[in-house]
């Protein structure tokens, strides 16, 4: 039987009978919208390129109607390839075919695509300007037919462009061309990851020193169907495969070239306990920070915990409700969302819609990828990698440890930078003794007035010695074990970011000292 992921090809599965053509132009009969026909005729009598010079291999799922497919069928060369698989998933469709493809070049594209005359023609052409790429995705060109396949076109039209714009995520399922060799080398489509597969594969080529290109004078077009059935299926589908990828036991290097989602960054926040710990923390800074301020006067300066009412608010609320707090927010979001986007399409309120759309993706996007981590988070988070008792931590994406009150991972200077929320936690494992640790951030426009705790015990300001760039903390262990390193401050505005942030961590290194 057949599998979703792509394996290196099977000599049995690939005939030495027939001359092995130029391309294999590779068509799951997934998602074919009504345009399996006119997709196959485009290929088999309307491409100028020798017609023995390329085969087609047809990937076609059990649920794919019988008399259809023999329908298409009929329309097949001898040389060419019709085959029966146990995928119903496009991707892994394309993965399987690939198995039995004969050509030097694989074409990858999708049954709702119609192929322009020359396409191969053109392809060729790319790939003889440009022998340094291993492989390249062709132009797409929208075929609409409502309001909201125009919508959904203008959309996946920007997203497009960055991804060819985009150092590595080339890309693109529906019009794929690239050397056999290259692909077997990268490893292939992953029929596990859904329609994600494609950014993943992005990252192997990049992995194996393998550039990709875009060459638009090669042209497809792409049938938008214009249902929010579907194109809802194949937001979650992705979302689907972006879950999977990260949940996987093992850790995939090529993670850290994706920008980390924020829901992946707070995913330690659903569990319950941590939760209480963190809403502790912030109540005894506000007790802290409302005691000193009364010895000190009205003249004192401002706390550590101006604003942070909010913030106790919303750990109380997690550790009460756990991930469903998050979730019953999200699904709020789409519910609010999907209604505006079905008033502008009643209305055929254009603008309104193209509005309405990315909010739905954003809000749905969320929903899923919370609904997902329920289903894998532990309710007693621990970090995936054991975390050694001295060490220096770069916030670099998808890190393995457990931690609290982070915002995702983005870049400054080239370097990785992770803000936190006015109250955040990281947990490390530490030896029985002394111990200095260093939290590095990146200088603050406005003031900074921040607490430091242990285990949610506040530690003496002798203890703590605050810079304008650092801190540097000492401190005695009466044992071994997980340590829960947490701060609370003051909250950072700024005008061009409406997030609640806290500092903006460069750096943390601890170690044991004499």
């Amino acid at each position: 039987m057949e599998t979703a992921s792509a394996v290196p090809p099977d000599p049995t599965l690939i005939s030495s009978a027939v001359p092995a053509p130029r391309f294999s132009v590779i068509i799951p009969l997934e998602f074919h919208r009504g345009q399996g026909h006119d997709c196959l005729q485009g290929w088999t009598q309307g491409q100028d390129f020798p017609r023995d010079q390329f085969e087609i291999v047809l990937a076609i799922p059990p649920s794919f109607p019988e008399d259809e497919a023999a329908v298409l069928r009929t329309m097949l060369a001898p040389h060419d390839q019709a085959i029966d698989l146990p995928h119903e998933h496009d991707i892994a469709l394309c993965a399987a075919a690939a198995r039995h493809a004969r050509g030097e070049i694989l074409f990858f594209t999708e049954s709702h695509c119609l192929p322009e005359q020359d396409v191969l023609t053109q392809a060729e052409r790319g790939l003889r300007a440009h022998p340094e790429w291993a492989g390249f995705s062709c132009e797409s060109v929208p075929i609409t037919h409502n309001l909201l396949s125009k919508i959904e076109a203008g959309f996946y039209e920007r997203d497009i462009r960055e991804a060819m714009e985009h150092p590595w995520r080339n890309i693109l399922d529906q019009c794929f061309v690239t050397t056999r060799k290259a692909y077997l080398t990268s490893g292939g489509f992953d029929g596990s990851l859904g329609h994600f597969a494609e950014w993943v594969l992005s990252a192997r080529y990049r992995q194996h020193g393998l550039k990709l290109g875009y060459w638009p004078a090669a042209r497809i077009h792409h049938y938008y169907i214009g249902e929010i059935d579907e194109w809802w299926e194949f937001t979650e589908d992705f979302t689907a495969g972006e879950s999977a990828m990260l949940t996987r036991p093992v850790r995939d290097p090529v993670l850290s070239w994706f920008d980390e989602n924020d829901e992946w960054a707070a995913r330690h926040e659903n569990s319950r306990g941590l939760a209480w710990k963190m809403a502790l923390m912030v109540l005894r800074s506000m007790f802290s920070s409302k005691q000193a301020a009364s010895e000190a006067g009205p003249e004192s300066s401002p706390s550590h915990t101006d604003g942070n009412g909010r913030d106790l608010f919303r750990w109380l609320a997690r550790g009460l409700l756990g991930s469903w707090a998050p979730l019953l927010s999200a699904h709020g979001r789409v519910l609010r969302a999907y209604a505006l986007l079905n008033f502008a399409l009643w209305r055929e309120d254009r603008e309104g819609a193209e509005r309405a759309l990315p909010k739905l993706c954003k809000a749905l996007t969320s929903r899923r990828r919370r609904q997902l981590l329920r289903q894998h988070q532990p309710s007693h988070p621990r970090s995936a990698d054991p975390i050694p008792p001295s060490g220096d931590w770069i916030p670099e994406n998808n890190t393995p440890m457990v931690c609290a009150g982070f915002h995702a991972t983005e870049t400054w200077r080239d370097a990785p930078l992770r803000w936190s929320k006015p109250a955040a936690m990281v947990e490390l494992h530490l030896q029985k003794g002394k111990h200095e640790v260093t939290l590095e951030w990146m200088p603050r426009a406005t003031p900074l007035h921040i607490q430091f705790f242990i285990n949610e015990k506040p530690l003496k300001p002798a203890a703590v010695k605050i810079g304008k760039r650092k801190a540097r903390l000492r401190f005695r262990l009466n044992r071994e074990g997980q340590v829960r390193l947490g701060w609370v401050c003051n909250p950072h505005h700024s005008p061009d970011d409406p997030r609640r942030a806290g500092v903006a961590v460069r750096r943390l290194i601890w170690a044991a000292r004499s």
